[in-house]
């Protein structure tokens, strides 16, 4: 694997430089990383016209301070090679300042990638107090233009609250074309987040742990939707963990359908069938995992009398 760091500023180049290097003697056997000192999009601009889209596959992380830097063009630039992720700190925060001026601000047109989509956004926002509405209208926007300008389909919003305010201060968004890396991603990110004091789900609520609508879908939901699915019959079980994963607007993990299910079973809603589809095997004949129940994706589900 190769690395590649860029900063622009001279001062944080020379930190980062040094922790880089650092780290390098410390571990010989990796490959030697290399810093570049310039801007986001000249600098790897600059790499790309080298390589002549030869372009390894690459995972891309986009962490501008602020807004200004995180070039739309650049970011396409790199999705445009086979194989290619982005993973992009997406200031929301400073996104609503710079859409609530007057003038349509050149930092906006970079970050949305075109002058018509920074208009529509920008009017858009004008019309609108909510914080909510505002934030739910920027984040549309932007996964919109990825997704129709860079054929990533497969986009994670994960929000991460101010710790001091009620308020999104930040989304770390991750762009695929790929099903299984948005699968993948999907569950790296699930495990990170938590809400209303439980773990998990594509948000870290700092300030607030109540009285917060969820962006995503609820269990709840979750669990409908699997008991509308089981009305035609038994399902394997992998079809909730992969196949349902991998759908683009399906912003839950296998680790959220393991919990469904279970719960769903715990209530006497649906029973876990064998590995061949023919014989009932309740949750004490089960492997368990830390003394709580395991639901491989080998057997079958299907909803109980």
């Amino acid at each position: 694997m190769s690395t590649i760091f860029i900063e622009s500023d001279d001062v944080l180049f020379n930190q980062l430089k040094d922790k880089v290097d650092n780290f390098y003697r410390e571990h010989p056997n990796i490959r030697k990383p290399l810093s570049r000192c310039g801007t986001f999009p000249d600098t790897l601009n600059e790499i790309l016209g080298r390589l002549e889209g030869k372009l390894a596959p690459t995972f891309l992380f986009v962490d501008p301070c602020g807004v200004s830097g995180a070039s739309f063009e650049t970011i396409r630039a790199v999705m445009a090679n086979e194989k290619c992720e982005a993973f992009i700190f997406f200031n929301i925060d400073g996104v609503r300042r710079i859409a609530g001026l007057s003038a349509l601000s050149p930092v906006l047109v970079e970050l949305m990638g075109s002058e018509e989509r920074a208009i529509t956004l920008h009017d858009k926002l004008r019309t609108i107090n909510n914080v909510r509405e505002r934030e739910e209208i920027i984040l549309f926007e932007y996964r919109r233009a990825v997704a129709e300008d860079m054929g990533a389909n497969y986009i994670i919003p994960f929000r991460v609250e101010h710790e001091e305010q009620r308020k999104a201060s930040h989304y770390l968004i991750h762009a695929t074309k790929h099903s299984l890396g948005f699968s993948i991603m999907k569950d790296v990110m699930w495990r990170r987040g938590h809400g209303e004091d439980l773990p998990g789900g594509l948000e870290l609520k700092q300030k607030s742990r109540t009285n917060f609508i969820p962006m995503f879908d609820t269990h709840a939901e979750i669990k409908e939707e699997i008991l509308d699915a089981l009305k035609v019959g038994q399902v394997r079980v992998s079809v909730f963990y992969q196949e349902w994963t991998m759908r683009p607007t399906d912003m839950r993990c296998e680790a959220a359908y393991r919990q469904a299910l279970l719960e769903l079973e715990a209530d006497d809603k649906i029973e876990v069938l064998s590995k061949d589809g023919k014989n009932v095997i309740c949750v004490d004949a089960r492997p368990k995992r830390k003394d709580k129940p395991t639901l491989a994706k080998d057997y079958y589900v299907r909803l109980k009398n």
